[in-house]
């Protein structure tokens, strides 16, 4: 299913045109087949050092062998990390989506493994590569004041004349004297030139405006009941075919 997803994410975004402007950022999206080929390309002109290490070490404040604060909770992944049109590849990467941190793990000069907190305006986008095959490609958006949405790393998964934006976060409790981190997603829509958060079907019918009778039968063909339970390749299939509408 996951692959699925990915390759529906490609076949959508290759074919829409960008109409509407989002935050000063790259493009980005979960890669697809063809991101690889353009990152292998591009690689030849690639910078194999640690001149991306920039910002102050990275404390661990979680207990160990607990849950932590990670994306999809892991630990080390490898990825790669976009600045100033320099693509730093295969680098072991940690993403705090409870602090909103990119953790770059690397050894210092004296052989000695160190995590750097990377400061965030060195950092375009960066990609996680999950079990050398799932690769989630992160924004490091900027907004103005009037779009009330906090800077941070974001995963753009549509563009078009309705752009879909997701944030992960962790949300901390205390569990039985413990901290435990709880995953969420929040899932933006970027529609005439505005940020809404959408939670239910019924407001995101009513953002697509005069196709919200096109759009609300396109979702019922779907069997879409619930945008709680809705998966990744039905939500693309949603904001594709509200792109594709005269």
């Amino acid at each position: 299913m996951k692959f699925c997803c990915l390759f529906v994410a490609s076949l959508f975004l290759s074919v829409i045109a960008e109409s509407q402007q989002l935050p000063s950022t790259r493009q980005s999206t979960r890669s697809s087949g063809d991101d690889t080929l353009a990152i292998n390309s591009y690689s030849r002109i690639m910078y194999h050092n640690y001149d991306i290490v920039n910002g102050p070490e990275y404390i661990v404040y979680h207990k160990l062998n607990h849950s932590n604060p990670f994306f999809q909770s892991v630990t080390i992944c490898t990825g790669n990390v976009y600045s100033g049109g320099r693509i730093y590849s295969d680098y072991r990467l940690i993403y705090d989506i409870y602090k909103d941190e990119l953790i770059l793990n690397y050894l210092n000069p004296t052989g000695y493994p160190k995590l750097i907190s990377l400061n965030k305006q060195f950092v375009d986008s960066f990609d996680i590569i999950l079990n050398n095959s799932n690769t989630y490609r992160f924004s490091n958006l900027l907004f103005k004041p009037e779009d009330n949405m906090k800077d941070g790393y974001y995963e753009i998964m549509f563009r078009g004349k309705a752009s879909l934006i997701y944030k992960y976060l962790k949300i901390m409790s205390q569990v039985n004297g413990q901290d435990e981190y709880f995953d969420v997603i929040k899932k933006y829509i970027f529609i005439n030139g505005e940020y809404h958060t959408i939670n239910t079907l019924r407001k995101l019918y009513r953002l697509f405006g005069d196709k919200k009778v096109e759009m609300k039968k396109y979702t019922k063909s779907l069997q879409i009941i619930s945008l709680k339970k809705i998966t990744d390749i039905e939500i693309l299939q949603i904001f594709a075919y509200y792109d594709s509408l005269k």
